[in-house]
């Protein structure tokens, strides 16, 4: 299993490194927008594959690869956290509280979206 863990790890890291860097390049806006956007999408995948492995209908393999290892990678909170104290640092507190209370806010929203999608659905 734990080699499972590693293979969706490594997608996980892959993809948040290359879509966060198409995302950045695009920015128009001084603004961690590709965190934000990774760690949203993450957010609501998670959602949608824990409503999955909770109702028994996502094999184990697939929510060990894809729920622990390629979500846990592919979302960061570290980053998250480096990206706030840089805007503070700056002294862009606006932005910075605007980045924290959206990820929060967005990312239990894309969660709880993603999951409960899949609980309706299925009943």
């Amino acid at each position: 299993m734990i080699w499972l863990l590693g293979a969706g790890g490594a997608l996980g890291a892959a993809t948040r490194f290359l879509l966060g860097g198409v995302i950045m390049k695009k920015r128009k806006v001084n603004f961690p927008i590709g965190t934000w956007v990774i760690n949203v999408s993450g957010s609501l995948l998670l959602g949608i594959l824990a409503a999955l492995h909770v109702s028994h209908s996502l094999a184990e393999w697939i929510w060990s690869m894809f729920g622990i290892g390629f979500c846990g990678a592919y979302t960061t909170f570290s980053t998250f956290g480096i990206e706030t104290v840089t805007l503070i640092e700056a002294k862009n507190y606006k932005k910075a509280m605007i980045y924290v209370i959206s990820s929060i806010v967005a990312g239990i929203l894309a969660a709880a979206t993603g999951y409960f999608l899949v609980i309706n659905i299925s009943l």
